[in-house]
């Protein structure tokens, strides 16, 4: 597969996936102008939910210093999305086998319970198998991390607008 390269035409079309701000906070694009395709909206999408994700990744490393990541469900299947967050989060993401993952943990769990597995190491290393490994392309992670920081700086920027639609819609 030919390196994913960041669109340098397209600046400042962030999504903004809500879901860790604030309750009244909502999606949105910015940055939109009359040339972008529906492409360059999917691109956002991408990245938007990339970049939520990443918050939840940052706090991770305030712990302690992470390896690798795995990717899973739909998204999963999509080399340019995973390549985005191996790019973005700047790790090598790895995509185990499978499409009912949640389940296969569970059977993992109880699989413990019942002694077939020593513990959660042992089950991973019989019942996960890696399918696809991407590794991080060094010279996009500014891009990303550039595009993180606006992200960041609209969130801020948007969270008294978000509270006042939010009171015209009660």
């Amino acid at each position: 597969m030919a390196p994913i390269q960041p669109r340098p035409d397209i600046i400042l079309r962030i999504l903004i996936n809500c879901s860790n701000v604030q309750a009244t906070a909502r999606a949105g694009f910015y940055g939109i102008a009359g040339w972008h395709t529906k492409a360059h909206l999917l691109r956002a999408l991408y990245e938007g939910v990339v970049y939520g994700h990443l918050s939840h990744v940052d706090k991770l490393r305030a712990i302690g210093p992470l390896k690798t990541a795995r990717l899973t469900g739909g998204g999963s299947r999509s080399e340019i999305w995973t390549q985005i967050f191996a790019d973005a989060l700047n790790m090598p993401m790895e995509v185990p086998h499978g499409i009912e993952v949640s389940a296969r943990g569970a059977a993992m769990s109880a699989g413990i319970g019942v002694g077939i597995y020593r513990d959660h190491a042992d089950a991973v290393q019989q019942a996960v198998r890696i399918v696809r490994r991407q590794e991080p392309i060094a010279e996009n992670t500014p891009h990303y991390l550039a595009r993180y920081r606006e992200y960041w700086r609209l969130l801020e920027a948007m969270r008294q607008p978000w509270d006042s639609l939010s009171r015209l819609d009660s």
